[in-house]
Protein backbone atom coordinates (compact mmCIF):
# COMPACT_ATOMS: atom_id res chain seq x y z
CA UNK A 1 0.00 0.00 0.00
CA UNK A 2 0.87 3.50 -1.07
CA UNK A 3 -0.56 6.23 1.09
CA UNK A 4 0.03 9.81 0.11
CA UNK A 5 -1.69 12.99 1.41
CA UNK A 6 -3.49 14.39 -1.14
CA UNK A 7 -4.05 18.50 -1.48
CA UNK A 8 -5.37 20.30 1.28
CA UNK A 9 -8.59 22.78 0.52
CA UNK A 10 -10.36 25.32 2.14
CA UNK A 11 -14.26 24.52 2.36
CA UNK A 12 -15.10 28.11 4.58
CA UNK A 13 -14.07 27.45 7.97
CA UNK A 14 -12.32 23.96 7.39
CA UNK A 15 -9.20 22.51 5.77
CA UNK A 16 -9.84 19.18 3.95
CA UNK A 17 -7.44 16.89 2.71
CA UNK A 18 -7.43 12.38 2.06
CA UNK A 19 -5.06 10.02 2.52
CA UNK A 20 -5.16 7.95 -0.68
CA UNK A 21 -4.25 4.11 -1.23
CA UNK A 22 -2.60 4.85 -4.61
CA UNK A 23 -1.19 1.95 -6.77
CA UNK A 24 0.15 1.82 -10.65
CA UNK A 25 0.47 -1.81 -12.26
CA UNK A 26 2.59 -2.26 -15.22
CA UNK A 27 2.74 -5.14 -17.58
CA UNK A 28 4.18 -6.00 -21.10
CA UNK A 29 3.56 -8.90 -23.45
CA UNK A 30 4.84 -9.47 -27.08
CA UNK A 31 5.57 -5.83 -27.05
CA UNK A 32 2.48 -4.44 -25.68
CA UNK A 33 2.15 -2.67 -22.54
CA UNK A 34 -0.43 -2.84 -20.34
CA UNK A 35 -1.51 -0.65 -16.94
CA UNK A 36 -4.08 0.03 -14.31
CA UNK A 37 -4.07 2.20 -11.81
CA UNK A 38 -6.17 2.73 -8.91
CA UNK A 39 -6.79 5.29 -6.08
CA UNK A 40 -8.93 4.97 -3.07
CA UNK A 41 -9.02 6.79 0.09
CA UNK A 42 -8.12 5.74 3.52
CA UNK A 43 -8.66 8.47 5.68
CA UNK A 44 -10.23 12.07 5.73
CA UNK A 45 -8.19 14.86 7.83
CA UNK A 46 -10.36 17.69 8.91
CA UNK A 47 -8.71 21.15 10.56
CA UNK A 48 -11.16 23.58 11.84
CA UNK A 49 -9.58 26.46 13.84
CA UNK A 50 -6.00 25.09 14.13
CA UNK A 51 -7.37 21.86 15.24
CA UNK A 52 -6.93 18.25 13.32
CA UNK A 53 -9.42 15.66 13.20
CA UNK A 54 -8.79 12.46 11.34
CA UNK A 55 -11.50 9.76 10.25
CA UNK A 56 -11.27 6.01 8.84
CA UNK A 57 -13.46 5.76 5.48
CA UNK A 58 -15.74 4.03 8.03
CA UNK A 59 -16.47 7.04 9.93
CA UNK A 60 -14.61 5.97 13.24
CA UNK A 61 -12.07 8.53 14.46
CA UNK A 62 -8.24 8.04 13.67
CA UNK A 63 -5.60 8.89 15.87
CA UNK A 64 -2.03 11.26 15.15
CA UNK A 65 -0.25 7.93 15.26
CA UNK A 66 -2.88 5.71 13.36
CA UNK A 67 -2.65 8.72 10.49
CA UNK A 68 1.32 8.85 10.58
CA UNK A 69 1.61 5.35 10.78
CA UNK A 70 -0.52 5.49 7.23
CA UNK A 71 1.52 8.02 5.94
CA UNK A 72 4.56 9.13 8.09
CA UNK A 73 4.79 13.54 8.45
CA UNK A 74 0.93 13.74 7.15
CA UNK A 75 -0.37 14.70 10.20
CA UNK A 76 1.74 17.90 10.77
CA UNK A 77 1.83 18.55 7.56
CA UNK A 78 -1.88 18.80 7.38
CA UNK A 79 -1.85 20.47 10.47
CA UNK A 80 0.59 23.28 9.35
CA UNK A 81 -0.99 23.52 6.31
CA UNK A 82 -3.26 26.60 4.57
CA UNK A 83 -5.32 24.95 2.04
CA UNK A 84 -6.02 25.79 -1.14
CA UNK A 85 -9.35 27.13 -2.99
Amino acid sequence: MTVTLDQIISVGAFQIAALTDCAVKVMHNDGVVFFTGRKQPVAILIKQDGALSAFGVDGNPMTREQVDELCPGAWQTALSARGHR
